[in-house]
């Protein structure tokens, strides 16, 4: 029997008809709405690499992991230096290593550092004005516009120092991050991994760039570290201790680092032992040693 037009079964119907419609037009819609998101965060991603205030950064990041680069390296006991090809002056401590990207001066100039090593910049102008010249040491970016520096980052070190010496330099404490920091001529900055900063007190600052000036200073180093950080590193004087109780004497002196005769001898006092030599190897042990006997007088004299 038809239902008639007013029934509820007949309503049930159209109302049946009436959501096949709607979730049909919601399904053509919804793909619209997809798109329209992904256009936003497309244009959001197009953005940011056109925008990224750190662009200069990453891209110089891996201009200096390119295998195309080179890299001029110091050994044990060497220390050297070079001229780049914009005459910025480049002065190596011992075991250290300088990389040069492809493109320097072009699309690169700077260069990224391991151990320690001092420059002397010299000021170049663009188009745009200054163009900077910048050193990658780990995960620190740092850029003068000309002017002398220094940047220690030995892969024992836990932090990498840096030296304004005449002219202020601005510090990337982290290369992914867009925060900069204004350096002044001073005892210079300590930058840990995270991008944390402190400034380096004045023994510090000795400890990590007094070979600049030809000397090694060394304050209340244990002398475990002293042997290979600074006799080994530095004079390329192997040595031992002969009693492992002796690693934790401190070492304070400041050294030359033309003598390695002079600087083990203000080891020596500084930590009250003296050198005997055990097979082929320079080894420290416990107390001054006797002073030498006078000569005997001849019969008559």
């Amino acid at each position: 029997m038809a239902d008639k037009p007013g029934s509820d079964r007949s309503g049930a119907a159209r109302h049946g008809v009436a959501s096949h419609i709607a979730g049909a037009t919601a399904e053509k819609k919804a793909p619209w709405a997809v798109i329209g998101i992904a256009a936003v965060v497309v244009a959001g991603i197009v953005f940011f690499l056109f925008n990224d205030p750190n662009k200069a950064e990453r891209n110089f990041g891996k201009a200096i992991e390119s295998p195309e680069g080179r890299s001029n390296s110091s050994s044990r006991g060497q220390r050297g230096g070079f001229k780049l090809p914009d005459s910025t002056a480049v002065k190596m401590g011992a075991e250290s290593s300088v990389r040069i990207p492809p493109n320097y001066i072009s699309q690169n100039r700077g260069v990224g550092v391991t151990g320690t090593v001092h420059f002397t910049a010299l000021p170049i102008a663009s188009g745009e004005g200054a163009l900077p010249f910048r050193v990658r040491a780990r995960k620190v970016g740092i850029a003068s516009n000309g002017g002398s520096f220094v940047v220690t980052a030995y892969p024992e070190d836990k932090e990498v120092f840096v030296k304004a010496i005449d002219n202020a330099l601005t510090i990337h404490p982290n290369s992914d991050d867009k925060e900069t920091i204004e350096l002044a001529a001073g005892p210079g900055m300590a930058i840990d991994a995270t991008g944390k900063t402190r400034v380096l007190t004045q023994p510090e600052s000795d400890g990590a760039f007094s070979w600049v000036d030809g000397n090694y200073t060394a304050n209340a180093m244990p002398l475990g570290e002293t042997i290979p950080l600074v006799l080994q590193r530095w004079y390329n004087t192997n040595a031992q201790t002969g009693d492992k109780s002796l690693d934790s004497r401190p070492v304070t002196a400041s050294m030359t680092l033309e003598s390695s005769k002079q600087a083990l001898e203000m080891i020596n006092a500084a930590t009250n032992t003296h050198i005997e030599f055990r097979g082929d190897t320079l080894t420290l042990v416990d107390g001054l040693g006797k002073p030498a006997a006078p000569a005997a007088k001849k019969k008559g004299k």
